[in-house]
């Protein structure tokens, strides 16, 4: 019996070291060594951070600079991109817990102008499945190119040529549309505009003053947005569009969005006329068996050994947002940078986020970016080819008269090599940038994210043209004189 008490004692003592382990208490003070780590190797203008536990923020700390190179502030306004899905989807349950909407009734219910480019799909997407990204439609099929001030209606109308690459609910397709239909729902549903609904019914009761949906009549202390040229930060102006407003151009700050994660965590036991407990863990729920897993405009999946983790970015041109919900430990972590690039999106900032939220919960993580050399040595290829190429170009006849002297083979080779680069370049790259982000795209987001890779594409593209139709020159020429 003593032996079994001593076994059942030492299990138990095991189990609370682990358990104390993840509850570690994180020294915040190296959140400031990260971030200074990361904006020193990427050159980001500005970075705020926010931490929270319980209903409580244990973190909040603005580096760099926003506004007309001012410090950035806990209440510099800053893009959140997609993490506006998540304030859309709330305001959706909270008309559904109030019997205004059945989520599980078909679009056309309360849209009755809904309709895409196949009939089974426009009579049978449900409002959960737009909730869900599971409606069918995806940007593999349709990209909508609406001006800035289209309405949301406006927007759903357009997506009449939409063509759906599944049934609705059989797949997960991340559709950007799908939560502009959801604003359009708000609007009809309601009988108000979208910007007073959310502000009057989700940011007012939450406190979030320096939420801001109206953008068409200015934002003050709004932070400059910036692209990335070659490391280098170049200020450019995020164009903001009226349709999408619901999916990804609500403005905040990191001071609102603490308010915010606080909320999203069951925390503020205020605020439950907001939403249910039981429908706020409805939104957190994962849908598809799917990876990623997607609730209701969060990202649902189990990470760090099975820690469930609830979360959602923001991209738009030159602004980049995270929110991480913990639920099983009441943090939140929010992330927001007024500055953006694929190559940030793809490598840097999940990389920042993964290594926030370990010092947080208490794993190992890193200090700096494993990308930072890397990156270093992409701007180093990218120079040093340009250099190269014009090189070549230049001195294109007296390389092409050495590549005679060893046969004619040689020389069509070399011309073929230049014709054909630009065709593969202009093919390829685009089918990897696709493969990479896992969604369509234009070309107009393809140059608002990859500003320098574009260029340098295009540089080494009309060189080689250049270099081919000066080889078939000087071969034409070359060949009629010893004809003659």
């Amino acid at each position: 019996m003593q032996t079994k008490n001593l076994i059942i004692f030492i299990v138990t003592i095991v189990l609370f070291l682990g358990i104390r382990h993840v509850y570690a208490s994180p020294n915040y003070n190296n959140i400031d060594t990260i971030i200074q780590n990361y904006m020193r190797d990427f050159n980001i203008p500005g970075i705020a951070v926010t931490v929270t536990k319980g209903d409580k923020v244990v973190y909040l700390k603005s580096f760099g600079v926003g506004h007309n190179s001012q410090p950035l502030a806990k209440d510099t306004k800053m893009y959140i991109g997609s993490l506006s899905k998540s304030f859309t989807a709330l305001a959706i349950m909270q008309l559904a817990e109030e019997r205004k909407i059945d989520i599980d009734k078909p679009v056309k219910t309360y849209l009755p102008y809904f309709k895409v480019n196949n009939k089974y799909s426009t009579e049978n997407i449900t409002v959960r499945h737009l909730l869900n990204q599971t409606s069918g439609l995806s940007e593999m099929t349709c990209i909508s190119k609406l001006k800035n001030t289209t309405s949301q209606k406006e927007g759903v109308l357009d997506l009449k040529s939409a063509e759906p690459v599944s049934k609705p609910g059989e797949e997960f397709h991340y559709f950007n549309p799908n939560y502009m239909i959801l604003g359009a729902i708000v609007e009809e549903v309601t009988g108000e505009k979208y910007e007073k609904y959310m502000k009057d019914n989700i940011l007012v009761p939450l406190e979030m003053r320096n939420t801001v949906l109206d953008i068409e009549n200015g934002v003050t202390n709004l932070s400059d947005g910036f692209g990335a040229f070659a490391g280098f930060p170049i200020k450019r102006k995020e164009e903001f569009i009226k349709s999408a407003i619901s999916a990804g151009y609500i403005v905040s700050t990191p001071e609102d969005i603490s308010k915010y994660m606080i909320f999203q965590n069951k925390m503020n036991k205020t605020l439950s006329n907001v939403l249910s407990d039981r429908n706020l863990d409805e939104m957190h729920m994962q849908t598809l068996k799917t990876k990623p897993g997607y609730g209701m405009g969060w990202f649902v999946n189990e990470k760090y050994n099975g820690i469930k983790v609830v979360e959602h970015k923001g991209e738009l041109k030159n602004f980049h947002a995270d929110i991480i919900l913990l639920p099983n430990f009441d943090y939140g972590i929010s992330i927001m940078t007024n500055q953006n690039h694929a190559l940030y999106d793809i490598f840097v900032y999940p990389e920042l986020r993964e290594n926030l939220t370990k010092l947080v919960i208490g794993m190992s993580y890193k200090k700096s970016s494993t990308f930072a050399f890397g990156y270093l040595f992409l701007i180093f290829v990218g120079i040093t080819t340009i250099i190269a190429s014009i090189y070549k170009t230049v001195k294109v006849k007296e390389i092409f008269l050495k590549t005679k002297e060893k046969g004619l083979k040689k020389v069509y080779y070399s011309i073929i090599i230049d014709a054909i680069m630009p065709i593969i370049f202009l093919t390829i790259f685009p089918y990897i940038f696709g493969k990479i982000i896992k969604r369509g795209f234009s070309f107009e987001m393809i140059w608002g994210l990859t500003h320098d890779l574009v260029i340098w594409f295009l540089v080494i593209c009309i060189l080689a043209l250049i270099r081919a139709l000066y080889k078939i020159s000087i071969l034409h020429e070359v060949t009629k004189k010893e004809i003659i």
